[in-house]
């Protein structure tokens, strides 16, 4: 499956200056290189929005992590 990261909070704020950070370097944290980022937040135009201006890499998943059925669907989604 690779290296995958999740980054939750990903449409403003310090998620999606994670995100920003991890594209500009290579998709590489601390010496390990990510196959994939998932960038998950609320609101999907802010997700679509991030997506341009990064990494291919990086994967878009709107999800509300408040609600237990979202949690199982990023989960599902990931494995």
């Amino acid at each position: 499956m690779g290296n995958i990261a999740i980054v939750t909070g990903a449409s403003s704020g310090i998620g999606a200056a994670i995100i920003k950070v991890l594209a500009s370097q290579d998709m590489n944290f601390n010496g390990i290189v990510l196959d994939e980022v998932w960038a998950v937040a609320r609101r999907e135009d802010k997700l679509i929005d991030l997506n341009k201006n990064c990494s291919d890499k990086i994967k878009p998943f709107k999800a509300n992590l408040i609600a237990e059925e979202e949690i199982q669907r990023l989960s599902t989604a990931v494995s």
